[in-house]
């Protein structure tokens, strides 16, 4: 039959083929993909025999009200609801059992695009059961990742430094070595050939160090190179040359130093550079 003399249909009609594709999904006979697929169909449709052709391959539903029809409710209010429902179920088990475990339910709902009809809402929950007493509850989403101190570290350019050291330039912060941004370094610049170093009092907290050792990139000539000479209380626990674009990772166990002296040698007359100490952090465990 010609579709185009077929009479049009209009927002009831498909608001009941979306109730009826709501059932045929809590029954598992389609997945979420055909539900958005034919969902859309419905949307899309303007006549009878288009809806019809949405269910050509399902069962028909008895006339009783499905699952989905009892308990679903519009997507703009559900998130709402459930979180009222929730508060005040913990507020209630705050109030009678102050000491007692309690259970969270969080639940997030999932509503359908704003340019379909709002006539799905799908939830997820999980529950986090907890002894200690409940203090605060949010609901607003946090962004970024979360900055949380590890107990017995610390990086080295946090640390004051002692007094009597000896260099042409000193810094800390971000250093880029072979290409690589270390954000947390030590930077030392030597005179010429002389040395140059300081020193940190780790008040014998600590037992192993760990690092990366190289010459900044904007270093000059291309051929320079530095040495990296680390004393934990005098004493010489790491030697190493480390030329321009290349890098020399350490890890290093000592006895619980109460000095550090971080040292540095420029093996290139009248060249320009920074020897770095790169995210340098002293652990106690």
């Amino acid at each position: 039959m010609d579709e185009t003399r077929q009479p049009r249909i209009g927002t009831v009609e498909r608001e009941r083929a979306f109730e009826a594709l709501k059932q045929h999904l809590a029954a598992d006979r389609i997945n979420l993909a055909e539900f958005d697929e034919r969902a859309a169909r419905i949307h899309a449709a303007a006549t009878q025999p288009q809806i019809d052709s949405v269910f050509a391959d399902l069962p028909a539903l008895s006339k009783g009200p499905g699952r989905w029809k009892r308990f679903a409710v519009p997507a703009a209010l559900g998130g709402a609801l459930l979180v009222l429902v929730g508060a005040v179920a913990i507020v209630a088990v705050d109030r009678s059992h102050p000491q007692a475990t309690r259970t969270v339910v969080v639940t997030t709902v999932v509503g359908p695009a704003a340019s379909l009809p709002a006539t799905t809402a799908l939830t997820t929950s999980t529950t986090v059961t907890s002894t200690s007493p409940i203090t605060r509850t949010s609901t607003t989403p946090t962004s970024g990742a979360s900055v949380i101190p590890v107990p017995g570290v610390q990086y080295l350019m946090d640390l004051r430094k002692l007094d009597g050291a000896t260099y042409l330039n000193f810094n800390t912060g971000p250093a880029e070595v072979s290409g690589t941004s270390y954000t947390r370094s030590i930077m030392l610049d030597p005179d010429g050939r002389h040395l140059a170093f300081v020193e940190y009092d780790l008040a014998r907290k600590y037992a192993h160090l760990d690092g990366v050792l190289g010459v900044r990139d904007d270093a000059t000539p291309s051929g320079m190179a530095m040495r990296f000479q680390i004393y934990a209380d005098e004493v010489l626990v790491t030697d190493s040359t480390v030329k321009l674009g290349d890098t020399a990772p350490i890890h290093i166990d000592f006895d619980r130093p109460l000095r550090l002296r971080l040292q540095v040698t420029n093996l290139n007359p009248g060249g320009d550079a920074y020897a770095i100490f790169g995210d340098l952090r002293a652990t106690a465990n």
